[in-house]
């Protein structure tokens, strides 16, 4: 299915998960989680709004039996508190506070693990939403 061809129906997820995320089924969350994360990359994700959805972005990789990409965004998300993880303004201020080179490394091998894979997550994700959005 042609990307173009999608574009409305994505447009319309987006304006609903942002009105209510809740309100999403999984299949939509799951369009939705892994969209922005293949269009902002992983490192990407947690630097912008959105991450909290966290567990269900772990979910969903699985769902596309993407397990060695969750192990990344596992590894990424043990530099953040608890509360980071869930709150876009104190992920900032974490970001912001850490000394210089902190988790850069771990940063750096995870963000290329997954921009290996992003063609291949790509192409199962729109897999699978020519399988659940018709």
């Amino acid at each position: 299915m042609n990307r173009e061809k999608l574009q409305p129906a994505w447009e319309k997820l987006v304006d609903k998960g942002l009105a209510s995320y809740s309100s999403l089924s999984d299949h939509e969350k799951l369009w939705l989680n892994i969209e922005s994360l293949t269009a902002l990359g992983l490192w990407g994700l947690y630097a912008n709004s959105g991450f909290e959805h966290f567990p269900d972005l772990i979910t969903n990789l699985q769902k596309l039996d993407f397990h060695d990409l969750t192990e990344s965004v596992n590894q990424i998300s043990a530099l953040f508190s608890a509360e980071a993880l869930e709150n876009e303004p104190a992920r900032y201020k974490e970001i912001a506070g850490w000394p210089d080179g902190f988790g850069d490394k771990v940063i750096e091998q995870a963000d290329s693990h997954f921009w290996s894979r992003a063609e291949a997550l790509e192409a199962a994700l729109e897999k699978y939403i020519v399988t659940h959005f018709k």
